[in-house]
């Protein structure tokens, strides 16, 4: 689960906004190292803080793995965008 820290939730398109730059981020890793993309999303924000539920494909490139990619385009992107700990990212991913 993708959060967004309490002082700067964006709205829902902008979010949307984050999601896709993000998504494209890690197109571009993947295809790099010879993987493909492969993803589920969803945005929740009815009655609740906003955030993404992602189900991904976990790579290993031989010096990064999918959640060190995340979080790298999240900070460089200035995004806002927390992970949740690092359990519920690792059964976030599929191979």
């Amino acid at each position: 689960m993708l959060t967004y820290r309490r002082d700067g939730r964006p709205s829902p398109e902008q979010a949307q906004k984050y999601m896709k730059k993000l998504i494209d981020g890690l197109r571009d890793r993947y295809q790099r190292y010879g993987f493909a993309l492969k993803y589920i999303h969803a945005t929740e924000y009815n009655n609740k803080a906003i955030h993404h539920h992602l189900i991904i494909n976990n790579i290993n490139d031989g010096k990064k793995v999918t959640s060190d990619y995340i979080r790298e385009l999240t900070e460089r992107n200035g995004m806002g965008i927390e992970l949740t700990a690092g359990a519920n990212l690792t059964v976030g991913l599929m191979r």
